[in-house]
């Protein structure tokens, strides 16, 4: 073999141990890269064999019913269409709810524990159904944070069982690591402890919200909800000896005031104690005021939600049910009040514009014609408020006619310069009939007839929604408190009294009765259903209506 031979066996070799180690090289390159694709796709294929499996199974455990029957017993406590059916698909990955219409559509990861399944589909559902026309605007610790606090009040209503699994585990598999949310999620469970959660708080979040999203404060809205939630934690001590300044809160984006509704054993504050307190915070600018009682004391709470609904300047807004009361026991009764700025307006003590010049005259100048009828109209539907306010304050039994002539004098103290020409009418009558919720009745003939108005009946603001008064007697026992009071207060003579009188003597126990509870349409009409009783009208001109026991 030549010297030539021998080089290039040596080269080949060379070359060949080159190759060798350049190809082990690329293998370590490529080798762990085949073998991650190789385990992400062995791991998506059996991801969705197992989505498949589980989303038979969280189907079969009917987690969309579960979800749908709780989210439905907080509609009490939550505002008005917040609350929507929803549809759950099972997909993949999450992503966040999304309307549909008229329902709720929840894209939910199926996990093998159906518990986390429920958990998991409810924190969906609150994410995707509160502040549903604010979202947007708000920030996400805030949304995430009152999710999380309304998922583990509904667990704690329906599923107490989970509790412990979802403050120990689900919190951590959320994911949530941002302080912000979880400082949110701690604050909001502490609202819930005294009622304050699903009732104001949420309520002002989006009033806030609403009011800065297209305003120069809309990138400043944390910094309005902050001030709002340190305010509402100062009452999670009853017992605190709060100043009168903390009471309410008046801010750039909202203002509103408190009202904690209590009766003790042996004294309480009387009902006017309430009125003033609204009244006052009024006068303090305030424009939203809540009025927050207890459960076994509904029938006073009540009392008082209907004496400050008869301030003219106030419209009651909303009755709900509150999680807890504010001593963080059993449940709670609210409502929300909001001022009525043109009734504001027509207080002479307040200092506003007078009620005697022309509505339309008070709309500034370059004011277009069609904006100038809107406000005339909302000042005529304000008015028609009072008026219904002042019929339901001289009514001494249900469903009562008033003397129209009466209304017009309650009118005038309550507006003193009243003129029916601002309200495009030559004189009372003929402005109230135009307003659909009245019904009059004219008596006698010529000119010494008499108009009477009265609310028609499916008008007739009605407080049933908050739940049953536990106070309210039962048929004997309210026609042995008639009899008693018709022989306490009776005419020595004939036995007649007068049937306002029995009404009015009959609601200083029972401030809130219902007669159609006893199958009667009215307080007359229970009377004369009832054999104990006789019901009369007296009177020639007037025909006022008596009653008296029968012998």
């Amino acid at each position: 073999m030549s010297n030539a031979e021998k080089i290039l066996i040596v080269i080949s070799i060379i070359g060949a141990i080159s190759l060798i180690f350049q190809g082990i090289h690329l293998l370590t390159i490529l080798m762990p890269r085949f073998l991650s694709a190789r385990a992400r796709f062995w791991r998506f294929l059996s991801d969705v064999v197992k989505i498949r499996y589980f989303k038979r199974a969280a189907i079969g455990s009917r987690i969309e019913q579960t979800v749908n029957q709780t989210a439905f017993r907080l509609k009490a406590d939550l505002p008005p269409d917040w609350i929507k059916r929803a549809k759950i698909k099972w997909i993949r990955n999450n992503k966040m709810a999304e309307f549909g219409e008229g329902k709720l559509v929840l894209r939910v990861r199926p996990q093998k524990d159906q518990d986390l399944n429920l958990m998991n589909a409810l924190y969906s559902y609150y994410a995707g159904a509160i502040f549903p026309n604010t979202k947007a605007v708000l920030p996400q610790d805030i949304t995430c944070g009152v999710s999380l606090a309304i998922t583990r009040v509904a667990l704690e209503e329906e599923h107490p069982f989970l509790l412990e699994e979802f403050d120990e585990h689900f919190l951590n598999n959320t994911k949530i690591t941002d302080q912000q949310t979880i400082d949110c999620f701690a604050d909001c469970v502490r609202l819930n402890d005294f009622g304050f959660l699903m009732g104001p708080f949420i309520r002002e979040v989006d009033q806030a919200a609403s009011t800065s999203r297209f305003g120069e404060r809309r990138d400043q809205i944390p910094l309005l909800i902050k001030p709002m939630l340190n305010h509402m934690l100062n009452f999670q001590n009853v017992n605190l000896n709060l100043p009168e300044s903390a009471w309410f809160f008046n801010g750039p984006s909202t203002s509103y005031g408190f009202s904690l509704v209590s009766r003790p054993p042996h004294t309480r504050p009387p009902v006017d104690t309430y009125v003033q307190r609204a009244q006052d915070l009024l006068s303090k600018g305030v424009k939203r005021f809540y009025v927050i009682g207890r459960k076994e004391e509904a029938a006073f709470v009540k009392s008082v939600i209907k004496s400050i609904n008869s301030i003219r300047e106030l419209r009651l807004v909303e009755l709900f049910r509150l999680n807890k009361d504010y001593r963080g026991q059993g449940r709670g009764l609210g409502a929300l009040f909001v001022v009525d700025e043109v009734l504001m307006k027509l207080n002479p003590n307040l200092r506003w514009p007078s009620a005697a010049d022309s509505l339309r005259s008070q709309v500034p100048d370059g004011t277009s014609a069609i904006e100038a009828d809107v406000e005339f109209t909302e000042n005529v539907d304000s008015l028609q408020h009072l008026v219904e306010q002042l019929i339901i304050s001289q009514s001494d039994y249900d469903n009562q006619w008033i003397f129209l002539g009466e209304i017009g004098n309650k009118l005038r103290q309550e507006i003193p310069d009243f003129m029916p020409q601002s309200y495009g009418g030559h004189n009372l009558h003929s402005i109230l009939k135009r307003m659909e919720s009245l019904e009059f009745d004219q008596r006698g003939l010529g000119p010494a007839k008499s108009v009477y108005v009265r609310i028609r009946k499916e008008n007739i603001s009605d407080m049933t929604m908050i739940e049953d008064d536990p106070l309210e007697p039962d048929e004997q026992t309210l026609v042995e408190k008639l009899l008693m009071i018709i022989d306490t207060n009776k005419k020595p003579d004939t036995g007649w009294i007068f049937l306002g009188r029995v009404g009015k003597l009959l609601k200083q126990s029972y401030p809130n009765i219902i007669y159609e509870r006893y199958g009667s349409s009215s307080f007359k009409a229970f009377l004369e259903k009832r054999p104990e009783f006789e019901v009369k009208k007296l009177g020639e001109a007037s025909e006022a209506i008596y009653v008296r026991k029968r012998e």
